[in-house]
């Protein structure tokens, strides 16, 4: 790990030194860089980080101030939710509903991967998570940095692509905004960036229905494709 910048995340603020910044190998994360990271979420930052596929902003899914400075930063429309990322395969109860083995099996063949899924939301999760519809988007992701983070949250961590609203999402950090990198509380640069930045966010499959529809075409769509959805 290369720290650029250093500062104290106190309840989602930052002092005026700015933003916690650094440089990390997304293959081999170091486990300072990971509890760094972990201690910024817990404290209610919002992080900017290299996912599976796109760069990404996160925080904790229940701190509804995280969630709307990340609605603020892309400039969106608070009805239309965010995607969670989720360790494992035991959060799907607890963050949908009316989940059963059908609508579970599905999955088992796309986790972990790129492939987003789409439930009925917990009623319990926060509305500018679950948005207009009351569905919570959920996925594993194929990536041991992701997963580090996650266990030292510990817990699941909100995903969205870090753009704002209207503008094309990219896995080659030189290639965000600059406001939405300035804005955050803690941005983690991959040392293994995608630097064609040729990547799409992930597919989104909605399972609440009777039956599967894609809703979004991005990275994983094959896998989608070979199950017959």
């Amino acid at each position: 790990m290369q720290v650029l910048a250093n500062a104290s995340l106190i309840d989602g603020k930052t002092e005026e030194r700015g933003a916690l910044k650094m440089d990390i190998d997304v293959n081999t994360p170091d486990r300072d860089s990971i509890a760094r990271i972990g201690e910024a979420v817990r404290k209610g930052g919002v992080i900017l980080y290299p996912t599976d596929t796109v760069y990404g902003l996160g925080c904790d899914p229940y701190n509804t101030a995280a969630l709307e400075k990340i609605i603020g930063l892309k400039g969106r429309e608070s009805g239309k939710g965010m995607l969670l990322l989720v360790p494992g395969r035991e959060w799907l109860s607890r963050s949908g509903e009316g989940i059963d083995a059908d609508k579970r099996q599905p999955c088992s063949s796309w986790w972990p991967g790129p492939v987003t899924c789409l439930f009925q939301a917990n009623p319990g999760l926060p509305p500018q998570l679950t948005g207009k519809q009351g569905k919570i988007g959920v996925r594993i992701p194929d990536n041991r940095f992701l997963l580090e983070v996650m266990s030292s949250i510990p817990g699941p961590l909100v995903s969205t692509s870090a753009n704002p609203t209207g503008e094309a999402a990219s896995g080659c950090f030189s290639k965000l905004d600059p406001g939405i990198i300035s804005g955050v509380d803690l941005w983690i640069r991959s040392t293994v960036d995608h630097e064609s930045g040729n990547r799409n966010a992930s597919t989104v499959v909605d399972l609440s229905g009777d039956s599967p529809e894609v809703v979004r075409e991005g990275e994983g769509i094959e896998l989608v494709r070979a199950a017959g959805v």
